[in-house]
């Protein structure tokens, strides 16, 4: 797991009845792993490219995949953050997400995509930051299925 810039963690503000998933996590599941899955294929396809130019395979390759870990992390650090909205068991999240420190992949990031995905108003005067406009799309995308 990568180190976390600025851990964070969600505070309790359960959403949601205990059996049901809403659309947007939905969404974000499949908007993310199609992502991580396009980055994936283009290491692969980059790698059998360059393979005969050792500085471009090897700076391409790690281009992809680091961006397919980037999306993965934030995928993963946003489910988490909703985990913990939720009032999940620390050590139940600890089980699903196999790590001893899940606040470790809740990041600022992760907890502004939560919010736009679950469309949380921003505070009065705050400028929207990046992830949570996308999770607004991406929720936004969900309803509209």
């Amino acid at each position: 797991m990568p180190e976390a810039r600025q851990a964070r963690r969600a505070a309790h503000a359960p959403t949601f009845p205990a059996d049901e998933v809403p659309e947007a996590l939905l969404a974000l599941v499949e908007d993310h792993s199609r992502r991580t899955v396009k980055y994936l294929n283009k290491a692969v396809q980059v790698g059998r490219d360059h393979a005969g130019r050792m500085h471009e395979w090897r700076r391409l390759v790690l281009y992809a995949l680091t961006d397919a870990i980037a999306h993965n992390y934030l995928l993963v650090g946003t489910l988490a953050a909703y985990l913990q909205q939720e009032g999940i068991d620390d050590d139940l999240i600890r089980r699903y997400l196999q790590s001893p420190d899940p606040d470790g992949y809740v990041t600022q990031d992760a907890l502004d995509h939560l919010a736009g995905l679950m469309n949380q108003p921003l505070p009065d005067g705050q400028t929207q930051p990046v992830w949570h406009y996308i999770g607004r799309r991406i929720a936004e995308h969900a309803g509209g299925k």
